[in-house]
């Protein structure tokens, strides 16, 4: 067919133009949470990301990094995942259409299907796939997924492409080149590897000849270890010192340990997979299949399944190969991975793999549907004109192009908001806040990927704050980064020798109760506590700095983490500052650091959409401007706090029940009684069970009873009975309630919580 006239060929345009638009318009502007940070800033100065590495991904990145543009270096590193992604769109399209055709090869006629028909078949398996939920997630934001699904779509189709001229030795190329992209895809994430075992179902049933041909296996190997071969690019780059050098591989006994991800644990997944570490009910029904049935509409799921059967009964060479694809990248890497409960996010990325393969049975499905409707419309119909006939199936061909394009619409439309990062600057914001929170020349103890990977980004990329040494309490467990930490300017104070640092792995349990003085501050110990690496060098790293450097724990990092230290910090923004004399907010600074100093950008905007990560961390903001007017209020400066918590409502979400309720202690505090006593009314039950809910009661009831709306004081209280039917202290004020008066317990209770 001429070019113009191919509708296969328009199809093409549409998957790869829709695909590429629709992510170019909802791609992250800047640096996201997670790992986005840590692979932007290691593919801008050719550092080394965490095991196993990805220096597929990182020498990509620093070639868009290269490329001049006026959007800024996110923005370029995030734009592979949106070019790798598009592309893979417009691979699995070409794939649908290949196994439609291999029908006619299989001894089926392809029922009348025009090459319309397959077109948008294939469209709206491809459609589907690239506005599925994890897909488009992943298309937007710098991570390696996009991209390795990529090298799964790009070798699979290089495969049927071969089968096309199966049999004819100069087609081996083609395997060939399937080796060394799958070597080259390696280097970015070890996911395209388990393309392997559908390609080899392909070949044993369509060229198995080619599988005992010993030169060609010969080439696969060599050309695997030449794709491979660039993770050389970490252990080379490793030894000149990035800014970013994790686990520092620059020797071959470190770099064969960086491949074998030890920092992770010495046991072999291979052998730890027989052991589960969680419940099977957790590891694939609230893991895998809720991730499953979160990935596209419900009526794609039933042309799946009905696609899957069209496969089967149509080509079963073809059904088995995606039928690999499905099992090993669903139900083997749930086997494989043995997720432990809990895990610290969702893992629905994971599975690409297999929601590809559900996205191929979707196109199948749609082609099956067109030729049961072509069938239906042409029976005994035999003796029709071929005028008719064309009516019939221009009826069918518009049918199936209206229902695929109409569930791709919907299910686009769906997604649309929750995978828009246009304006999201949550992420950077975050980063920027904590970083600022710290005085000069600070050491800041961080805790995991959401408050180190945009810092560094901060840090490496945009140079904000590098005079702040983010220290990871995570990687402190680790020799090679407290060695780091040690050497690399800004030097953190670690007195410990090299031999020393690596003794100090490991437990230790603390034998009895003791108090160890650590830069004038007493460090408490228990019995039978257990003391980690990290514990250990957060103590040493105080009692090594006596005090010239300020030393934070970002606002993140849990109690659990703050090695007993927790007495000794003070909330200073998004940051609490080790002192040696305990305080709880230095309100200034906190002021300061809120109202001057830190950003709030679409915090409060409905448009840009907070999945829950980031309202989790949201929530922080919360908490700051909590502290800080409760600390107000102690100091007796209540007006102040009021008015900080009106600013603040104006920058970021303060209708959280048990924020209101703060507000109706801080409206108390100032004077506004009947403020205050409308705000708790109208938040009592939907606070949590717990302290504050306890608290918000005896303030309401108190400012009643001292108010003399003894009624409504005494109606609280049995609003309090009917949830707690067992507290007697509350009966007996109940009691005295009744009696126009306000019990001696009441009295004494509720003048603390007054304030």
């Amino acid at each position: 067919m001429k070019f113009s006239r191919d509708p296969r060929v328009a199809g093409a345009w549409l998957v790869g133009g829709a695909s590429l638009i629709i992510y170019t318009l909802t791609m992250a502007p800047t640096v996201a949470f997670w790992d986005v940070g840590e692979f932007i800033s290691t593919a801008y100065t050719l550092g080394v990301p965490h095991p196993p590495g990805a220096p597929t991904f990182v020498l990509l990145g620093r070639l868009f990094c290269m490329v001049p543009t006026p959007f800024g270096v996110a923005a370029e590193v995030n734009f592979i995942s949106v070019l790798a992604s598009a592309l893979t769109a417009l691979l699995l399209y070409g794939i649908i259409l290949e196994i439609l055709r291999l029908w006619g090869d299989s001894g089926h006629e392809s029922g009348g299907l025009s090459p319309m028909v397959h077109a948008v078949a294939a469209a709206t398996g491809a459609l589907a796939y690239a506005f599925s939920y994890s897909a488009w997630f992943n298309a937007v934001e710098a991570e390696v997924y996009g991209l390795s699904i990529m090298v799964t779509a790009f070798c699979i189709w290089l495969a049927l492409r071969h089968l096309r001229g199966a049999g004819d030795s100069r087609r081996a190329s083609l395997l060939l080149l399937i080796a060394y992209v799958l070597g080259v895809g390696a280097g970015n994430h070890l996911l395209a590897l388990l393309t392997i075992p559908s390609i080899l179902v392909l070949l044993w049933y369509f060229d198995r000849p080619v599988l005992k041909r010993v030169d060609l296996w010969i080439g696969v190997l060599v050309l695997f270890a030449v794709g491979y071969s660039l993770y050389a690019l970490l252990l080379i780059r490793s030894g000149l010192n990035p800014v970013i050098d994790m686990n520092n591989p620059e020797t071959w006994d470190a770099f064969m340990q960086f491949l074998k991800r030890r920092q992770y644990g010495a046991e072999s997944m291979l052998l730890a997979m027989f052991e589960r570490r969680a419940g099977w009910s957790y590891q694939i029904d609230y893991h895998f299949l809720r991730y499953f049935r979160s990935q596209f509409l419900i009526p794609f799921y039933v042309l799946a399944l009905f696609g899957a059967m069209v496969n089967l009964w149509r080509d079963r060479r073809t059904f088995f190969a995606n039928a690999a694809l499905w099992v090993i990248m669903g139900f083997g890497l749930v086997v494989y991975l043995n997720m432990p409960d809990p895990q610290p996010r969702d893992r629905d990325y994971i599975f690409l793999g297999c929601y590809f393969a559900t996205a191929i049975w979707i196109g199948v499905g749609m082609a099956g549907l067109a030729g049961f409707l072509g069938g239906w419309l042409h029976r005994g119909q035999e003796g029709a004109s071929s005028v008719v006939t064309k009516r019939r199936m221009g009826l069918t061909v518009l049918t199936v192009m209206l229902l695929g394009l109409a569930l791709v619409g919907i299910q686009t439309v769906r997604f649309y908001h929750s995978h828009d990062r246009t304006g999201d600057y949550i992420s950077w914001d975050y980063g920027y806040n904590i970083l600022q929170s710290c005085e000069e020349d600070a050491i800041l103890l961080t805790n995991g990927d959401n408050d180190t990977y945009p810092l560094w980004y901060l840090q490496v990329v945009e140079g904000i704050r590098r005079d702040v040494r983010v220290a990871n309490l995570s990687l402190l467990n680790t020799t090679w980064y407290i060695k780091e930490l040690r050497d690399r300017e800004p030097k953190v104070p670690i007195l410990y020798s090299d031999r020393q640092i690596d003794q100090v792995q490991g437990l230790i349990k603390v034998p009895g109760d003791t108090t160890i003085q650590v830069a004038g501050i007493g460090w408490q110990l228990r019995r039978g506590q257990i003391l980690r690496t990290q514990d250990r060098l957060i103590a040493h790293i105080i009692n090594a700095n006596q005090w010239r450097k300020p030393v934070y724990f970002a606002i993140t990092v849990p109690i659990d983490n703050h090695a007993g230290f927790e007495r000794n910090i003070m909330l200073e923004g998004f940051a609490f500052r080790v002192v040696p004399t305990p305080r709880m907010v230095n309100v200034e600074r906190a002021v300061h650091n809120l109202k001057e100093v830190f950003q709030y950008r679409g915090i409060n905007d409905k448009r840009i959409y907070k999945d829950r990560n980031a309202s989790e961390l949201l929530q922080n903001y919360s908490v700051v401007f909590r502290e800080t007017a409760n600390a107000m209020v102690q100091y007796g400066q209540a007006e102040r706090a009021w008015e900080l918590l009106e600013w603040g409502k104006e920058r970021i979400d303060l209708t959280a029940p048990r924020y209101r309720a703060h507000r109706g202690r801080v409206a108390l505090a100032n004077g506004d009684t009947a403020l205050a006593q409308q705000i708790l009314e109208e938040v009592l039950d939907e606070i949590p069970l717990d302290r504050d809910r306890v608290a918000a009661y005896i303030r309401l009831t108190y400012s009643y009873a001292v108010s003399g709306k003894f009624d409504q004081a005494a109606r609280v209280m049995e609003k309090w009975l009917l949830q707690q039917p067992g507290d007697q202290n509350a009966r007996q004020w109940l009691e005295e309630l009744r009696e126009g008066r306000i019990a001696e317990g009441l009295q004494q209770i509720g003048s603390i919580f007054w304030r």
